[in-house]
């Protein structure tokens, strides 16, 4: 089995992964971030030491959302706004998992130590949920917009949905106030 397909998961899983492995980061990242607000207003060291944990957990699993992410970026049409998106969301992501990089290296610099956890980890772990909120949306804007990792070819054809750009502006469906 090619590498290309083992990271886009079709073969093996029966639908790209990558949607699948970008809940470990975002997930620990979230909650690293959360348990960083509870440390801070509580003063509670548990609570501090489960959000640099979490940190460092979502580097973790940040290569291998990205290594699934390369997977998918194969899958984007070559010289068009699609190809575009993908590589900002990919150099974004790497980004922002430098930024949680940087505030998980000051996090373990201060264990052991007695030492609670700076300001400047906390602030980092939240610029890094900004990015990830953003590159969060040009993942969505790649799938749904772009159709990138839809598998329209296993889709029954009483299921399919029309893409959005597909659907006439008459068929758009309205809110009523």
């Amino acid at each position: 089995m090619e590498i290309e397909k083992v990271l886009q998961g079709d073969s093996w899983l029966g639908h790209p992964v990558h949607p699948a492995m970008i809940s470990i980061p975002i997930g620990f990242w979230l909650f690293g971030s959360i348990m960083d607000g509870i440390a801070a207003v509580t003063g509670s060291e548990c609570a501090q030491e489960a959000a640099d944990y979490a940190i460092i957990g979502g580097v973790v699993g940040a290569g291998i959302a990205a290594a699934t992410g390369v997977g998918e970026f194969l899958r984007v049409p070559q010289g068009n706004t699609a190809q575009r998106d993908a590589v900002t969301h990919g150099a974004l992501n790497a980004a922002a998992t430098a930024i949680f990089g940087v505030s998980a290296s000051l996090r373990t610099g201060q264990h052991g130590r007695g030492k609670s956890t700076g300001i400047l980890p906390k602030l980092l772990s939240l610029a890094g949920v900004g990015v990830i909120i953003y590159t969060g949306w040009l993942g969505g804007k790649l799938a749904y917009s772009y159709g990138v990792g839809v598998q329209k070819e296993h889709i029954e054809e009483e299921d399919k949905q029309p893409l959005s750009q597909d659907i006439k502006e008459e068929q758009m469906p309205r809110a009523h106030a």
